[in-house]
Protein backbone atom coordinates (compact mmCIF):
# COMPACT_ATOMS: atom_id res chain seq x y z
CA UNK A 1 0.00 0.00 0.00
CA UNK A 2 2.85 1.96 0.91
CA UNK A 3 4.32 1.68 -2.80
CA UNK A 4 0.93 2.65 -4.07
CA UNK A 5 0.29 5.62 -1.98
CA UNK A 6 3.74 6.87 -3.16
CA UNK A 7 3.07 6.45 -6.89
CA UNK A 8 0.16 8.83 -6.22
CA UNK A 9 1.97 11.24 -4.03
CA UNK A 10 4.80 11.53 -6.53
CA UNK A 11 6.65 14.52 -6.02
CA UNK A 12 4.26 16.15 -3.41
CA UNK A 13 4.79 14.05 -0.08
CA UNK A 14 7.41 12.40 1.07
CA UNK A 15 6.06 9.20 2.61
CA UNK A 16 9.36 7.87 3.81
CA UNK A 17 8.30 10.14 6.94
CA UNK A 18 5.22 8.21 7.96
CA UNK A 19 7.75 4.55 8.36
CA UNK A 20 10.68 4.38 10.37
CA UNK A 21 14.08 4.20 8.42
CA UNK A 22 15.29 0.69 9.50
CA UNK A 23 11.67 -0.93 8.44
CA UNK A 24 11.42 0.50 4.77
CA UNK A 25 14.52 1.59 3.50
CA UNK A 26 13.68 0.08 0.41
CA UNK A 27 11.15 3.49 0.30
CA UNK A 28 13.98 5.77 -0.96
CA UNK A 29 13.46 3.97 -4.22
CA UNK A 30 10.14 5.41 -4.43
CA UNK A 31 10.94 9.63 -4.28
CA UNK A 32 10.34 11.43 -6.64
CA UNK A 33 13.21 11.04 -9.10
CA UNK A 34 12.33 6.84 -9.64
CA UNK A 35 12.15 6.23 -12.92
CA UNK A 36 11.43 2.45 -12.24
CA UNK A 37 7.62 1.47 -12.59
CA UNK A 38 5.31 0.29 -10.11
CA UNK A 39 4.45 -2.79 -11.82
CA UNK A 40 8.04 -3.57 -11.53
CA UNK A 41 8.36 -2.90 -8.19
CA UNK A 42 5.76 -4.93 -7.36
CA UNK A 43 6.40 -8.01 -9.31
CA UNK A 44 8.09 -9.98 -6.96
CA UNK A 45 5.45 -9.42 -4.20
CA UNK A 46 2.87 -10.93 -6.93
CA UNK A 47 5.07 -14.15 -7.54
CA UNK A 48 6.05 -14.67 -3.92
CA UNK A 49 3.00 -13.86 -2.22
CA UNK A 50 -0.12 -13.18 -4.54
CA UNK A 51 0.04 -16.50 -6.31
CA UNK A 52 0.47 -18.33 -2.67
CA UNK A 53 -2.66 -16.37 -1.08
CA UNK A 54 -6.17 -17.69 -1.01
CA UNK A 55 -9.18 -15.78 -1.12
CA UNK A 56 -7.86 -12.57 -1.95
CA UNK A 57 -10.93 -10.49 -3.54
CA UNK A 58 -9.69 -7.11 -4.61
CA UNK A 59 -5.84 -6.81 -4.37
CA UNK A 60 -5.75 -8.48 -8.01
CA UNK A 61 -7.37 -5.17 -9.08
CA UNK A 62 -4.31 -3.19 -7.96
CA UNK A 63 -2.58 -5.38 -11.12
CA UNK A 64 -5.14 -4.86 -13.41
CA UNK A 65 -4.20 -1.11 -12.80
CA UNK A 66 -0.65 -1.63 -13.09
CA UNK A 67 -0.81 -3.86 -16.23
CA UNK A 68 -3.01 -0.80 -17.98
CA UNK A 69 0.03 1.04 -17.62
CA UNK A 70 2.01 -0.08 -20.43
CA UNK A 71 0.71 -2.62 -23.14
CA UNK A 72 4.24 -4.76 -22.37
CA UNK A 73 3.16 -5.35 -18.77
CA UNK A 74 -0.23 -6.30 -19.80
CA UNK A 75 1.66 -9.02 -22.57
CA UNK A 76 4.10 -9.97 -19.79
CA UNK A 77 1.64 -10.71 -17.24
CA UNK A 78 -0.52 -13.37 -19.46
CA UNK A 79 3.11 -14.66 -20.55
CA UNK A 80 3.81 -15.33 -17.22
CA UNK A 81 0.46 -16.55 -15.78
CA UNK A 82 0.43 -18.87 -19.10
CA UNK A 83 4.11 -20.31 -18.24
CA UNK A 84 3.08 -21.20 -14.50
CA UNK A 85 0.11 -22.83 -16.18
CA UNK A 86 1.46 -24.89 -18.64
CA UNK A 87 4.62 -25.90 -16.97
CA UNK A 88 4.39 -29.42 -15.57
CA UNK A 89 4.52 -29.69 -11.55
CA UNK A 90 7.19 -31.58 -9.88
CA UNK A 91 7.30 -29.34 -6.46
CA UNK A 92 4.28 -30.26 -3.71
CA UNK A 93 2.37 -27.22 -3.88
CA UNK A 94 3.13 -25.75 -7.16
CA UNK A 95 -0.58 -26.78 -8.66
CA UNK A 96 -1.88 -24.33 -6.14
CA UNK A 97 0.27 -21.43 -7.92
CA UNK A 98 -0.95 -23.01 -11.30
CA UNK A 99 -4.53 -22.95 -9.94
CA UNK A 100 -4.01 -19.76 -9.25
CA UNK A 101 -2.20 -18.68 -11.99
CA UNK A 102 -5.63 -20.19 -13.73
CA UNK A 103 -7.78 -17.87 -11.53
CA UNK A 104 -6.11 -15.14 -12.35
CA UNK A 105 -5.70 -14.97 -15.85
CA UNK A 106 -9.38 -15.86 -16.25
CA UNK A 107 -10.10 -13.29 -14.03
CA UNK A 108 -7.44 -10.78 -16.30
CA UNK A 109 -8.80 -11.53 -19.55
CA UNK A 110 -12.47 -11.46 -18.01
CA UNK A 111 -12.35 -7.60 -16.08
CA UNK A 112 -9.41 -5.99 -17.91
CA UNK A 113 -11.38 -4.26 -20.54
CA UNK A 114 -8.01 -2.74 -21.97
CA UNK A 115 -7.46 -5.54 -23.95
CA UNK A 116 -8.74 -5.99 -26.75
CA UNK A 117 -11.26 -8.37 -28.11
CA UNK A 118 -8.39 -10.34 -30.49
CA UNK A 119 -6.03 -10.50 -27.77
CA UNK A 120 -8.55 -11.86 -25.68
CA UNK A 121 -9.49 -14.23 -28.26
CA UNK A 122 -6.48 -15.38 -28.75
CA UNK A 123 -5.83 -16.70 -25.50
CA UNK A 124 -9.31 -18.42 -24.98
CA UNK A 125 -8.12 -19.94 -28.13
CA UNK A 126 -4.67 -20.81 -26.54
CA UNK A 127 -6.62 -22.01 -23.25
CA UNK A 128 -8.70 -24.42 -25.16
CA UNK A 129 -6.22 -25.80 -27.30
CA UNK A 130 -4.50 -26.42 -23.69
CA UNK A 131 -7.49 -28.50 -22.44
CA UNK A 132 -8.05 -30.35 -25.66
CA UNK A 133 -4.59 -31.39 -25.41
CA UNK A 134 -4.94 -32.41 -21.58
CA UNK A 135 -7.90 -34.36 -22.22
CA UNK A 136 -6.43 -36.39 -25.26
CA UNK A 137 -3.20 -37.58 -23.11
CA UNK A 138 -4.94 -37.94 -20.07
CA UNK A 139 -7.31 -40.01 -22.12
CA UNK A 140 -4.56 -43.04 -21.93
CA UNK A 141 -4.39 -42.66 -17.98
CA UNK A 142 -6.70 -43.97 -15.03
CA UNK A 143 -9.74 -42.33 -14.73
CA UNK A 144 -10.32 -40.95 -11.71
CA UNK A 145 -11.31 -37.34 -10.52
CA UNK A 146 -9.29 -35.78 -8.12
CA UNK A 147 -8.17 -32.08 -7.39
CA UNK A 148 -4.50 -32.50 -7.72
CA UNK A 149 -4.07 -34.75 -10.51
CA UNK A 150 -6.78 -32.73 -12.65
CA UNK A 151 -6.99 -29.38 -10.99
CA UNK A 152 -4.96 -27.14 -13.41
CA UNK A 153 -7.33 -28.70 -15.71
CA UNK A 154 -10.34 -27.95 -14.22
CA UNK A 155 -9.09 -24.56 -13.26
CA UNK A 156 -8.13 -23.59 -16.99
CA UNK A 157 -11.80 -24.77 -17.77
CA UNK A 158 -13.08 -23.23 -15.28
CA UNK A 159 -11.45 -19.91 -16.38
CA UNK A 160 -12.76 -20.54 -19.79
CA UNK A 161 -16.15 -20.27 -18.86
CA UNK A 162 -15.71 -17.33 -16.83
CA UNK A 163 -13.91 -15.21 -19.78
CA UNK A 164 -16.51 -15.99 -21.72
CA UNK A 165 -19.71 -15.01 -19.20
CA UNK A 166 -18.26 -11.94 -18.81
CA UNK A 167 -17.37 -10.96 -22.22
CA UNK A 168 -20.09 -12.41 -24.53
CA UNK A 169 -21.30 -9.76 -25.91
CA UNK A 170 -18.25 -8.90 -27.60
CA UNK A 171 -18.62 -12.71 -29.15
CA UNK A 172 -21.81 -11.94 -30.26
CA UNK A 173 -21.26 -8.16 -31.61
CA UNK A 174 -18.27 -9.88 -33.39
CA UNK A 175 -19.44 -12.86 -34.65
Amino acid sequence: MIIILSRIAKGKMDLSKIAPSEDFSWLTQLSAGSDSCIFEQLWPAFMEQMLNAHDVQSVSFIWFFACNLEEKYQNFMLKMLWKLISMPVFAPNEWKRAHTAAAFLGGFLARAMYINFKTCTDWLKKMADWCNEYIAKSGLCRNCAGCIQHGTFYAVVQSLLFVFSFRYKEFVEND
